[in-house]
């Protein structure tokens, strides 16, 4: 099995002259373009979230056009902080922050009447996935061997704008999912993946999730002994990506676009190799035929 060593030897070979730390860049943007263009069998993995029980206990004092909130009879965490709050006869869903045990925020002013004994759920229906995951493939229906609907974000602006609340996909409740679909948490750095459920979750259920995840690349730093690529990934690929490189930096066009002709050739031979041991696909019919099973499902 090749070496990372063993490659950046055979580049620099090829390309004498170019700055080492620019080869080593080369490479790994190399190994990465490997990487992300196909989703490799032997990096799909599964992971199990679990997801909230909504907490509704005691009642809250909400005030027309203020963000309090204080809560009777009950006890607030700083866990429920992005938590949304959906307050009993109100149709609107507003993002909850703690700030002590009985008190918390709204993101914005409440827009009901001001009232000291109003009922509410404070349920989750984003969840953070590992940071090493790129996108999810599957997930099931919890304890049912039926597919959850996947949809895009924008599929479920445009379709559910007003979820949470949605449960039977008519009424504003909250109940077993129904649908995934991939989610962006644009706040940390880097953004972190995550997956939202809808209907908010009831309670707590057990989903696993197929996705495709993040394989380790080479660091730039050669250890003595080497760093072993991944098992599916052609040296001679990696080599070829890199040597284009290369030359594209020393302005010798021609011999760029040879070496990357070369490495689309080592490329295609990898994909090839990936969909025969994959085997052949299963089909499935389409959410318009199979929808009265998932709903089925959660009764």
């Amino acid at each position: 099995m090749a070496t990372y060593g063993q490659i950046r030897s055979r580049v620099v070979k090829e390309c004498p002259g170019v700055d080492l730390t620019l080869v080593d860049g080369y490479l790994t943007d190399g190994y990465t373009s490997i990487l992300d263009k196909l989703r490799w069998s032997r990096q799909k993995t599964q992971y199990v979230f679990q997801t909230v029980a909504p907490y509704s206990t005691g009642t809250l004092t909400l005030t027309l056009g203020s963000t309090a909130v204080v809560l009777a009879g009950g006890t607030f965490t700083s866990a429920m902080s992005g938590m949304q709050l959906l307050a009993a006869g109100r149709s609107e869903a507003y993002t909850f922050t703690y700030t002590g045990a009985t008190t918390g925020t709204l993101d914005r002013p409440f827009d009901g009447p001001t009232l000291s004994t109003y009922t509410f759920n404070l349920v989750q229906s984003v969840f953070t996935l590992p940071s090493t995951a790129r996108t999810f493939e599957n997930a099931p229906l919890p304890d049912q061997n039926i597919p959850l609907e996947i949809q895009t974000r924008s599929q479920l602006n445009q379709s559910l704008p007003s979820r949470p609340l949605v449960g039977d996909l008519s009424s504003p409740l909250i109940g077993c999912p129904l649908i995934v679909a991939l989610a962006i948490d644009s706040t940390s750095n880097p953004p972190q993946m995550q997956i939202e459920v809808i209907p908010a979750p009831d309670k707590v259920y057990s989903i696993a999730v197929d996705m495709v995840s993040e394989a380790s690349t080479s660091t730039g730093t050669v250890p003595t002994s080497g760093t072993t690529l991944l098992p599916w990934v052609r040296p001679a690929a990696l080599t070829a990506f890199a040597v284009a490189d290369c030359f594209a930096h020393l302005k010798d066009l021609p011999s760029s676009e040879y070496w990357k002709a070369k490495a689309n050739t080592y490329l295609g031979d990898m994909a090839r190799t990936e969909i025969a041991n994959a085997g052949p696909m299963q089909m499935s019919m389409g959410s318009y035929y199979t929808e009265h099973r998932r709903r089925r499902g959660c009764r």
